[in-house]
């Protein structure tokens, strides 16, 4: 016995078959059948060039009263809607991208039923070959649909858009347009966040492997590590005092404090991954500026002095006597949780790179907001707990002379960060006996500096501290002697998209690396990666380009924008016939058994 919404779907089927091959006219006659459904395309730029992605929307209006099943109506007897281009040489293109379906209820139907109605929003992802000849292209969009009202459902139908491409040569610019209809679409793809082929980094990955669920909870975790670093550590008990003089011992004040401080930590992180996705990932490449790099090495340094006791510091207490005065409560609260994320930043930053990345490539402010939303949720929510509480840590031991041991290890461990954050700008051939001579001269500092009425087990601390940096310096050293300078891969300098297009055209599979003198995983890739004996074997089957963005000037934007180069490093990677394989684009440091395998995967395509 069949389901009484089986049954009743079976016969309006039926009533389709018959209707869609001329039986029973006096029902309806087809000239009577209404125009349910209006399309109209949108691409994202004027015109493409050989080797360039394009996206193209299709704008669907639905008439009212109407709807017509989603791409996976969930029931076998439902005709799904597709979208596909029509075949055409040259151009390749994704799976299309579908809106999140209605779930509504009709009187042809007991159940719920998957369905699209009113406006939708239909996205197609491709790209153009690089061998493509200039000129135009007429490319057809079929989008297949039933259409239905509250009683019955109609014959399928099909609909072809047409649409004419401009194909110009390499060198031309591609203006964007249509950003509104553009942005209707979830590039994403709404539940395959990450999909191959954009440049992924190991966030990327993790999401397409495991889910954005997960992801989300592996981000809140980290959120809450980076509590633990140099540059958030000092601030909790600034954090505390405050709480504790606002709230006046009260609890309830104390948590409404704690709260908005922690909404002011969320709206400065929320903000900054929003604007990240709708800009590209321009934070991300902010994060490996040169310039910025010094900025956050002096923020260290005024930090890591003001430890020492050179100085009182003054950016956290003045911030305390301007936003947190009796008067100001709340806003005074929220003020300083929004100022927080600035004085973090400096430790955060390589954390947060790889996050902003992703969001830039997404281009979703909507996941923007939610990543590091849930980053900052991870930061802020220790506040809350100690905010709260804070009338109960009066029974805590008091800071003395263990707080002022502990502020000189932190110290030391500061100006570590600033050896790391300005890695990029020193040689390759001198960092290594740079960073080494910081662990020697740590060591004896830690060793020389002690505390006036410093407890005997308090100085075997400080003392184990200072060997373990003076055994870490001595190492470091001695391996900077033994290594010397290691023989890598042999890379072709290219600046222009024309030299990049001409190389594509010998017939080899290319690599091409995208790098800076000033970024640090793009030093490490050449150290470590192409260093490897596996990889310089493996290298003379491959043309390998290299462009240098360490100055950036038109012809390397140029490279950038149509290479969809979001930040450094990128490696690319193009078969024999000029084709790039999306899947296997890499950002960010990669080991070396992993481009190995990179490179045999691109030689059998």
């Amino acid at each position: 016995m069949i389901s009484t919404k089986k049954a009743r779907i079976s016969c309006l089927l039926l009533l389709c078959i018959l209707l869609g091959s001329g039986g029973m006219q006096t029902l309806r006659a087809q000239e009577e059948w209404p125009e349910v459904l209006h399309g109209r395309l949108y691409m994202d730029r004027e015109s493409v060039v050989p080797g360039s992605d394009l996206r193209i929307v299709l704008q669907a209006r639905i008439e009212k009263e109407y709807h017509i099943n989603s791409h996976a109506p969930g029931d076998e007897f439902l005709i799904p809607t597709e979208i596909k281009i029509g075949e055409t040489d040259g151009f390749a293109f994704d799976p299309a991208i579908y809106p999140a379906p209605l779930q509504r209820t009709y009187e042809l139907s007991d159940e719920e039923m998957s369905v699209y109605e009113g406006t939708m929003f239909f996205g197609l992802a491709g790209r153009t070959a690089a061998d493509l000849e200039v000129g135009e292209y007429h490319l057809e969009v079929i989008f297949s649909y039933q259409p239905c009202d509250h009683m019955a459902c109609y014959p399928p139908e099909e609909k072809v858009f047409p649409l004419t491409v401009r194909v110009m040569p390499l060198g031309e610019e591609m203006k964007l347009i249509n950003e509104k209809a553009m942005a209707k679409v979830d590039w994403t793809g709404l539940g395959g966040m990450g999909q191959e082929g954009e440049g992924e980094n190991e966030f990327a990955v993790l999401v397409r492997e495991r889910g954005l669920l997960l992801a989300l909870l592996i981000v809140f975790v980290g959120g809450l590590a980076l509590n633990l670093t140099p540059c958030v550590f000092p601030i909790i008990p600034i954090t505390i005092s405050f709480f504790t003089s606002q709230s006046g011992g009260r609890t309830s004040r104390a948590f409404q404090l704690s709260l908005a401080y922690f909404l002011g930590i969320t709206l400065c992180f929320s903000a900054l991954g929003t604007v990240a996705a709708m800009t590209g990932s321009l934070f991300g490449a902010l994060l490996q500026n040169p310039f910025v790099l010094i900025l956050i090495s002096g923020v260290l340094v005024y930090l890591a002095l003001s430890m020492f006791g050179l100085y009182e510091i003054g950016l956290f207490s003045r911030l305390q006597s301007t936003t947190g005065g009796a008067k100001k409560g709340l806003a005074g609260a929220l003020l300083m949780g929004l100022t927080v994320g600035l004085a973090a930043s400096p430790c955060i930053g390589p954390f947060v790179l790889g996050l902003l990345v992703f969001v830039g490539n997404t281009g979703s402010p909507l996941l923007g907001f939610t990543v590091f939303f849930t980053l900052a949720a991870g930061l802020g929510l220790p506040y809350i707990i100690l905010g709260t509480f804070s009338g109960m840590l009066g029974t805590l031991p008091r800071a003395g002379t263990w707080m002022e041991v502990v502020k000189k290890i932190l110290a030391i461990i500061l100006f570590g960060l600033v050896f790391y954050f300005l890695r990029p700008l020193i040689s390759a051939g001198i960092y290594p006996f740079v960073f080494a001579g910081y662990l020697i001269v740590g060591g004896i500092v830690l060793f020389v500096l002690s505390t006036k009425g410093e407890p005997g087990a308090l100085r075997a601390i400080r003392c184990v501290v200072a060997v373990g940096f003076l055994v870490l310096g001595g190492y470091s050293a001695y391996g900077a002697l033994r290594s010397g300078a290691k023989e890598g891969l042999e890379w072709t300098s290219v600046a222009s998209m024309s030299q990049i297009q001409e190389s594509l055209s010998s017939g080899k599979p290319v690599i091409i690396d995208c790098t800076a003198s000033w970024c640090a995983a793009c030093r490490e890739l050449e150290q470590k990666t192409f260093t490897d004996a596996r990889v310089m074997a493996a290298a003379p089957d491959f043309l390998l380009l290299r462009v240098d963005f360490s100055r950036e000037d038109e012809s390397r934007q140029q490279i950038r924008e149509q290479l969809k180069i979001r930040g450094l490093p990128t490696l690319l990677f193009f078969d024999s016939s000029g084709r790039e394989s999306p899947h296997l684009r890499q950002s960010g440091f990669v080991e070396p058994e992993r481009f190995l395998e990179l490179m045999i995967e691109l030689s059998r395509e």
